[in-house]
């Protein structure tokens, strides 16, 4: 789930730079149409013709690629307006809206040490946003694209226990391809030779990041990998810098660190747990 979050803006960054000859929602659409050219043939290579979920799995999967795109295009108008790092902690809402939903939907366990971890992190959020005055319209988007990201990560929860990632990955992109076919040709323009490289490598970015978070939540809960999220915001701090000279202010190092710590504190609290119960296990098998 790290790995998979610390790449995402580079991913970010490309559509950043796309998003300033093209329309958000079209930069949307190569991302989706590229990544699925990408992993389509490699899942026919892996699995035949099962390369997406069963019929009766479908449902959690159409709702969590509904909600990315939501996401996502809301998301790319926000930072064509402002910066990387801070539409990234602004969208952190997302791990809240999940934790909160996922203890009533999926009914898992609120620990306290949970929620701690998740207001550390959303205060090292609200330190790097620095919220005061009149709010920008792209911060609004940032955190509407907070609100769909929450429901996306209990929706991914729910359709990755039985299904292998490769084919949540390959119904996504292919999916998400099909929804904005419409939009896409709406706010089409022809891509130069400089851009194609920047659309494959956004492609082939959101096939990586996507796998490996898809990948995280077969072996944990929504609830427990929610505020891992907040380390996208290192690699924010990063690409934003090397990408587009924006220089990290004092209180977006500060808001950094409260976000990592909040992360470690969460792992610690899930690998004791885990080491709790192996415990448990063992005692109740012994004569």
């Amino acid at each position: 789930m790290a790995l998979g979050c610390l790449s995402i803006p580079a991913v970010d960054s490309f559509a950043k730079v796309l998003s300033a000859d093209f329309s958000p929602v079209f930069v949307s659409f190569l991302r989706y149409l590229t990544a699925a050219a990408i992993v389509t043939p490699f899942a026919f290579a892996v699995s035949g013709k099962k390369i997406i979920p069963a019929k009766n799995r479908l449902i959690p999967h159409i709702m969590r690629t509904v909600f990315i795109i939501g996401a996502m295009t809301s998301y790319y108008v926000a930072i064509s307006t402002i910066e990387l790092a801070t539409a990234v902690a602004c969208f952190f809402i997302g791990p809240i809206i999940a934790t909160i939903l996922s203890a009533f939907i999926l009914k898992e366990r609120l620990t306290w040490i949970k929620i701690v971890s998740l207001v550390v992190g959303f205060a090292g959020a609200l330190v790097v946003a620095r919220p005061s005055g009149a709010v920008e319209p792209g911060i609004l988007f940032a955190l509407l694209t907070g609100l769909l990201f929450g429901f996306y990560l209990v929706a991914t929860r729910m359709a990755s226990g039985e299904t292998p990632p490769l084919q949540s990955l390959t119904f996504q992109n292919l999916f998400g391809a099909a929804l904005l076919v419409v939009p896409g040709i709406l706010f089409f323009s022809m891509p130069s030779s400089d851009h194609l490289l920047l659309i494959f490598a956004m492609g082939l970015g959101s096939c990586i990041s996507h796998a490996l978070s898809i990948t995280a939540f077969r072996y944990a809960d929504a609830s427990t990998l929610s505020p891992i999220v907040y380390a996208e915001l290192v690699g924010a701090v990063l690409f934003g810098y090397v990408f587009f000279g924006e220089v990290p202010s004092t209180s977006v190092w500060i808001g950094a660190a409260l976000i990592v710590s909040a992360g470690f504190l969460v792992m610690f609290s899930s690998s004791k747990s885990a080491v709790s119960k192996n415990l448990t296990v063992l005692k109740q098998d012994q004569p």
